[in-house]
């Protein structure tokens, strides 16, 4: 996927994931996108994502573009787990 077509595919993803159209999503949301994304996250991993991205447990959209551009630049891309244990320690 080029870089110039993910912003538009992520604000298409959150609109999809956001079911509830509040403009925020919740845990179960998130959790969702991600795996949409390809990422099998621990309770743990996720839940250090949600500390850093969320308030008061709704993750903004904005928040969302940082988190999953994050997880994209750190992990190149990869879904391994190895990769993704790197990106959530260095978030």
């Amino acid at each position: 996927m080029r870089l110039i077509s993910f912003p538009t595919w992520l604000q298409q993803t959150f609109v999809t994931f956001d079911r509830d159209r509040s403009g925020n999503i919740d845990p179960g949301e998130m959790n969702q996108a991600l795996t949409a994304f390809g990422y099998r996250l621990s309770p743990q991993a996720f839940n250090v994502l949600m500390g850093r991205y969320s308030v008061n447990g709704q993750v903004a959209f904005d928040d969302f573009i940082a988190c999953c551009i994050k997880l994209r630049t750190l992990t190149g891309g990869c879904t391994c787990l190895a990769c993704i244990h790197l990106a959530i320690t260095m978030c």
